[in-house]
């Protein structure tokens, strides 16, 4: 869980405190109201009920925030979680700002510059284009030593996606640049923090690593989404749905930033 999805819960235990008390708080007035009406004016009883339930809010509101100083402390908790939330916010579009929108035409990798890029600022870059696309995008990662040598990538539909090249290459590729690693992404354009491999996504898992026959133990494979801030996730999983784990959430309030793209040399 990031800091902003426990501020998002925090926030939603206080309204829902202060909320139960200012309903109950009106309940009492309502009720308090109704015995009397019952009592003074029998013959009108029903005409004065919305006009007692409006009033009775009303004096709950104001019963509360002048008399009671655990509402007091509620409001001002959520202000405080409320101004919080939105500074977070603002640092994470910040985060994405920063990087140069896929031009019409440029192809994603390119945009992003994601070879030569260590794995952490690789996943970041991804976390960051792939949100962007709005649309799944597919994108294989040759590793070696940590930093990604070459990379191929394919802007798919809005739900579905499959490699940009020919499977069967992939092992030639591997023996050539040395690779210790094959790091398969794709995302699911989700932004509710939570995911979880397709049956396709199973059966691509399966079908990839027979391509790649005795280098199957290289492949890695991985689903990027995001929360309702826009900080992404990364999950893990391959053809036993019991290994399936998140392996990276990115907190925009412990992350350390890799650089952005230069945007001078696009243009």
């Amino acid at each position: 869980m990031t800091t902003f999805e426990r501020k998002q819960k925090e926030l939603g235990d206080v309204v829902n405190a202060r909320l139960l008390i200012f309903l109950l708080t009106a309940c009492s007035f309502l009720a308090g109201s109704l015995v009397l009406l019952a009592i003074a004016a029998a013959k009108a009883f029903w005409i004065w009920i919305p006009i007692l339930f409006v009033a009775s809010l009303v004096a709950a509101h104001y019963a509360l925030v002048n008399c009671s100083k655990y509402y007091q402390l509620l409001l001002r908790n959520e202000s405080d979680l409320r101004d919080e939330i939105g500074r977070i916010r603002a640092k994470i579009q910040a985060v994405h700002d920063k990087y140069p929108k896929r031009r019409k035409g440029e192809r994603f990798k390119d945009a992003y510059e994601l070879v030569g890029t260590s794995i952490p600022e690789f996943e970041q870059r991804l976390g960051v284009g792939m949100y962007a696309e709005v649309k799944e995008v597919f994108v294989m990662a040759f590793c070696k030593a940590g930093r990604v040598v070459r990379v191929t990538a394919a802007i798919g539909s809005a739900f579905q996606c499959s490699p940009a090249d020919n499977p069967s290459k992939w092992n030639g590729h591997i023996a050539r640049l040395g690779c210790d690693e094959l790091r398969q992404y794709h995302n699911h354009p989700v932004h509710t923090g939570h995911t979880k491999p397709s049956p396709p996504d199973y059966r691509g898992t399966v079908v990839f690593k027979n391509y790649l026959g005795i280098n199957r133990n290289l492949l890695r494979s991985f689903i990027v989404y995001w929360n309702t801030a826009a900080e992404w996730k990364i999950l893990q999983y391959d053809e036993n749905p019991t290994q399936t784990k998140v392996v990276f959430e990115f907190d925009v309030e412990l992350a350390e930033l890799s650089p952005a793209v230069n945007s001078e040399q696009r243009h």
